[in-house]
């Protein structure tokens, strides 16, 4: 339990260490453009959705989605998820609300090849 009360939800303070230009220098940004190119080039993942909760499916199950502004939640196994926050504690963040669920937060403003990485073992996940 002491592990996932470490990963902070995501936002300004998963960063209060890191002076913002640093932390935005260091690493792509992703957007939601680039995650609708992403997704839809895996086989069978589809966009649904509307403006402001837009979301990436595969035989209907849920691979990604928008969440809170600046962020997508991404559906991943428990030992993926955890995996993900530990080599990417800055991109990566777990909400109280997520812990009992198979997902993650990502931060649209991580490391975009991690972020593909989520959205491709969510992918591989909701495959049938």
């Amino acid at each position: 339990m002491r592990r996932r009360r470490q990963h902070r939800a995501l936002g300004r303070a998963s960063r209060a260490n890191v002076p913002t230009s640093v932390a935005r220098a260091s690493v792509p940004t992703v957007t939601l453009d680039e995650i609708d190119e992403y997704a839809t080039s895996l086989a069978g993942c589809k966009r649904k959705g509307h403006p402001g909760r837009v979301a990436w499916y595969v035989d209907d199950r849920l691979v990604v989605r928008q969440d809170e502004p600046g962020t997508v939640l991404v559906r991943v196994g428990f030992e993926d998820r955890e995996r993900l926050l530990d080599d990417h504690p800055d991109t990566f963040g777990l909400p109280p609300r997520w812990e009992k669920h198979m997902k993650v937060q990502a931060d649209l403003d991580g490391d975009a090849d991690a972020i593909r990485t989520a959205i491709r073992l969510a992918w591989a996940m909701q495959k049938r």
